[in-house]
C-alpha cells in the first residue's frame, strides 16, 4: 500500500509477507516537509496521557494514520511488524510504533530508524526503553547528534530512546546511511 498525503507532501509505503509487515516513509524532501519540520510546539498525542509529540509531526502522522491502521489490523499479532524511515520519515515512523503498541496489546513493532530528529518529550522518549527500538544515527549528523538536538532540549524535546551510531563521521544524508550500513558485516 502506498502511504501518501498530497497536501503536506507525505510518503511512504506498506509491504508484507508471510511472516512480517513493513511499514515505511520517507524523510524531508520538499517545502511542504521542511514546513513540518519547523513546527516545535508541543501536543498530547493520546488524551489522558503523558505523551507530548512535536506538533508538526504529530499532524501529519493523523492525516496519514487511519488508512494505515486500517491496512494493519487484520495482521497486529499474527505478523511481525517493522516501522522504518529516514529524518521526518523516522519521526513518523517512531509515532506509529507508539500508536500501535499503545492501541494493541499484543502489537509489538519492531523499530528501526535512521537520523531521526527530537519527537517529543521525555516521557514518549522514555516509551522507548523497554521496546525493541533501535534509533541509528550517523557521528556529526546535524538532525540527529548536532544542534538540532541542543536547541529542541532547551524546549523539552527528546528523541526516542536509545540511540545507536553507526562507526563513521558523515552527514544527515539517507546515502550516507546506507553506505555506512553495507559496510557493516
Amino acid at each position: 500500500m502506498h502511504i501518501y498525503d498530497a497536501k503536506t507532501d507525505t510518503h511512504g509505503f506498506i509491504a508484507s509477507n508471510d511472516d512480517s509487515v513493513v511499514i515505511a516513509f520517507r524523510g524531508s524532501n520538499s517545502y511542504a516537509n521542511w514546513w513540518t519540520d519547523a513546527k516545535y510546539l508541543k501536543e498530547r498525542i493520546v488524551e489522558g496521557q503523558p505523551y507530548f509529540a512535536h506538533i508538526g509531526f504529530l499532524h501529519v502522522f493523523r492525516k496519514v494514520y487511519d488508512r494505515i491502521e486500517a491496512h494493519l489490523k487484520p495482521f497486529i499479532g499474527k505478523k511481525k511488524i517493522y516501522t522504518t524511515g529516514h529524518s521526518l520519515g523516522a519521526a513518523l515512523a517512531s509515532l506509529l510504533a507508539f500508536q500501535i503498541s499503545h492501541k494493541y496489546e499484543n502489537a509489538k513493532p519492531i523499530h528501526y530508524v535512521f537520523g531521526c530528529p527530537p519527537i517529543g518529550d521525555i516521557n514518549l522518549s522514555e516509551y522507548f526503553k523497554e521496546r525493541c527500538s533501535h534509533i541509528i544515527t550517523i557521528q556529526n549528523d546535524y538532525v540527529a547528534t548536532g544542534p538540532v538536538i541542543y536547541l529542541l532540549a532547551v524546549w523539552g524535546f527528546f528523541q526516542p530512546y536509545q540511540l545507536m551510531f553507526l562507526p563513521e563521521v558523515g552527514s544527515h544524508s539517507i546515502l550516507d546511511y546506507i553506505a555506512q550500513l553495507e559496510k557493516l558485516p
